[in-house]
């Protein structure tokens, strides 16, 4: 297998910092009158960490995920500030760029070659 990609690890380490921080500011904030809110966010956090965990294992599903989760949040960033929605589309556009590059690319398509398989 290539050696993985120094951006591949660091939006991998990135994206499960962020899975984790959600996950503990959305649980914090429980409200038992609407838990069902507080399970949707709590997932879309571990979401972000699976993203993390198997863009570091070259799975390429995994780097689809992560960007399909930046755009949920590039959308949901309507809801807030326009400079809310201008970060999220710069870091959505740059982890695209990143994580789709030939190097990139080249990571995920050897995994799936040494495995055999794609989980």
């Amino acid at each position: 297998m290539k050696k993985r990609p120094t951006a591949v690890t660091i939006i991998s380490i990135l994206a499960m910092m962020v899975g984790v921080g959600g996950f503990v500011s959305h649980a914090g904030k429980f409200e038992p009158a609407h838990p069902a809110a507080t399970i949707a966010l709590c997932a879309l956090s571990l979401a972000a960490v699976i993203a993390g965990i198997f863009m570091f294992r070259g799975r390429n599903w995994a780097r689809w995920l992560w960007i399909v989760w930046m755009v949920f949040h590039v959308a949901i960033s309507f809801l807030n500030t326009l400079s809310e929605v201008l970060v999220h589309a710069v870091m959505l556009a740059l982890f695209s760029f990143l994580l789709f590059r030939p190097s990139a690319s080249a990571y995920f398509q050897d995994a799936v070659a040494v495995s055999g398989q794609q989980i």
